[in-house]
């Protein structure tokens, strides 16, 4: 599932016209009955594939719309020219490229009183740098926090040469990063343990002593099943002053499944 699958669907998708057929038999897959005349049927959330198509003679970029193993459409040109690169890279390392969609139809008569079905299909998209990751997975084993609220990372500025690599000027990135327990002794000799973050192995920040112990339960546990915590990462800024967060659920907010086994994601390397 490419980032982003869960934003608001606000990608309009093109064509629909000319897929009544296809759209028609998708929502009788969905709803397990066809179309009345005149009752609106809305599919609010639906899996959809995104497909290439360089065969397309009219638009060698050109980006299909697959529901339910069916086309429905295609991304508008000027969209499909902007994700077509973001998208290749997916299918070029042998994945499906997934999001989420909303269809709407109903079928209706026309002044010549022949039924005609009308729809509409559209994607949650986010902007194309921001469909995966900007690096990849980590080499060790690990389990991948569910996407939650932001965490802000304080001490960025002492690890700017670590950051830098995954800085995208003038925008964000995501990258993904782990999560480490560390160990300091203050002045009185207090034991305190707080959270370091990593990317690719490199310290970009710490989580405050606030922050920290709604993360250590997760990482403690991993780290008895010989795992590393990893989480989504946000990045923005230049070479000379970036902001980082951590984009993770906090140990009170990880779903029941997410404890059936390590969370992984793909290489597209």
């Amino acid at each position: 599932m490419l980032l982003g699958s869960d934003k608001y669907k606000s990608t309009e998708v093109e064509g629909e016209f000319a897929r009544t057929s296809e759209i028609a038999a998708v929502v009788k897959t969905l709803t397990g009955r066809a179309l009345r005349l005149d009752h609106e049927v809305e599919i609010p959330d639906v899996p959809a594939v995104l497909r290439t198509e360089p065969e397309n003679r009219y638009h060698r970029r050109a980006i299909m719309v697959v529901v339910e193993g069916s086309h429905v459409g295609y991304l508008a040109r000027d969209d499909a020219d902007r994700y077509h690169a973001a998208i290749s890279r997916v299918e070029r390392a042998g994945y499906v490229p997934t999001t989420r969609a909303r269809l709407w139809a109903v079928q209706r008569r026309g002044w010549d009183e022949v039924k005609k079905l009308h729809a509409r299909v559209s994607l949650a998209l986010n902007e194309p740098h921001l469909l995966h990751p900007i690096n990849e997975p980590p080499s060790v084993s690990y389990s991948l926090l569910p996407w939650g609220n932001a965490v802000q990372v304080t001490g960025e500025e002492n690890h700017l040469e670590a950051i830098s690599p995954h800085v995208n000027p003038g925008s964000e990135s995501i990258a993904i990063g782990t999560l480490h327990r560390v160990e300091t002794t203050s002045a009185r000799g207090i034991v305190k343990h707080t959270v370091e973050v990593r990317i690719d192995g490199r310290a970009v920040g710490s989580l405050t002593a606030t922050t920290s112990p709604h993360f250590l339960p997760t990482i403690e546990h991993l780290e008895r099943d010989g795992l590393v915590t990893a989480t989504w990462v946000k990045v923005k800024g230049s070479a000379i002053a970036a902001q980082v967060t951590v984009q993770a659920a906090r140990a009170p907010e990880l779903p029941p499944e997410w404890f059936a086994g390590p969370t992984t994601i793909p290489s597209l390397s």
